[in-house]
């Protein structure tokens, strides 16, 4: 039997880290499982705090994501995926900024600019509705953007 027909991984950090695949398909490192597990349990503050934690638009991913983590959830290779995307979106109308002041939930967030990072300082476009969305949540999102060391988009005149 030649050895070539044998794949052969050694079980480094991202050997496991692939195990959670939710987690490993979603861009941004979302702890789906966190926030499942903590929405069943009835913690939705914590759920929120999972959700949140990594991904400063938490509540727009909630609804607009194209979800890849729950396309790559393991229950689907059972019966059917978790909507891990319609679950996030019911723990940040419960907690995130549609819930109350946007710039509270801030003191969730996980995600810090890393210069070590070589997409550091690269631009982030910004998508928004300009009418009828009110200037209070213009500036709350841009001072979200600024508290992540994120650049400023020249068209947010806010910012």
């Amino acid at each position: 039997m030649p050895i070539d027909q044998f794949h052969v991984e050694v079980a480094d950090v991202n050997y496991w880290r692939k195990q959670i695949k939710c987690q490993w398909g979603c861009p941004v490192n979302t702890d789906a499982r966190g926030y499942v597990i903590a929405i069943a349990e009835g913690r939705y503050l914590d759920a929120y705090r999972h959700a949140r934690g990594p991904n400063p638009f938490a509540s727009i991913c909630g609804r607009v994501c194209g979800a890849p983590g729950e396309m790559s959830c393991r229950r689907g290779d059972i019966d059917d995926a978790i909507t891990i995307r319609a679950l996030k979106r019911f723990v940040t109308e419960q907690h995130g900024a549609e819930a109350g002041s946007p710039t509270a939930t801030i003191q969730f967030s996980t995600a810090r600019r890393d210069p070590n990072n070589p997409k550091a300082g690269t631009k982030v476009a910004i998508m928004a509705r300009v009418w009828p969305a009110s200037p209070q949540r213009m500036i709350s999102r841009c001072s979200v953007i600024k508290s992540l060391g994120l650049s400023r988009n020249p068209w947010l005149a806010a910012c």
